[in-house]
């Protein structure tokens, strides 16, 4: 689950899951859902990530989806794998009709943390 919070000029988001994988694709949709409401025309990406930190290994995930976000690929849903200290991440999507840009997720303010069973994560992205 994902909220979207109030933020003076940028997008404020606040993601809570039950494993650190939902975070990983909820924190996704929550990108996604800001860019564009219909993702069209499915297509399936894979990609891995080294496992640093949690913080670390979800920035760059929302980094390399901004990204192809920017070449006009738009992640609608998301497999997660951990293995090995890897991170793999298949990815489905495909074009959309975007009514917004994101053009960088920012380390100000980000965080990752388990507490309580669950997982939570806080991050802003620069409109």
């Amino acid at each position: 689950m994902f909220r979207i919070l109030g933020h003076t000029s940028d997008l404020e988001v606040m993601v809570d899951a039950g494993s650190f994988e939902e975070l990983i694709k909820d924190s996704i949709a929550a990108v996604t859902s800001t860019v564009t409401d219909d993702v069209r025309e499915t297509e399936r990406r894979h990609t891995e990530f080294g496992f640093k930190s949690e913080e670390q290994v979800l920035m760059d995930i929302l980094e390399e989806i901004v990204f192809l976000q920017s070449q006009g690929y738009y992640a609608k849903d998301a497999e997660v794998f951990i293995k090995d200290g890897e991170l793999g991440l298949e990815l489905v999507g495909g074009k959309a009709e975007a009514k917004d840009e994101i053009k960088a997720v920012t380390w100000h303010e980000f965080w990752v943390k388990e507490e309580k069973g669950k997982w939570v994560a806080h991050f802003i992205c620069d409109l």
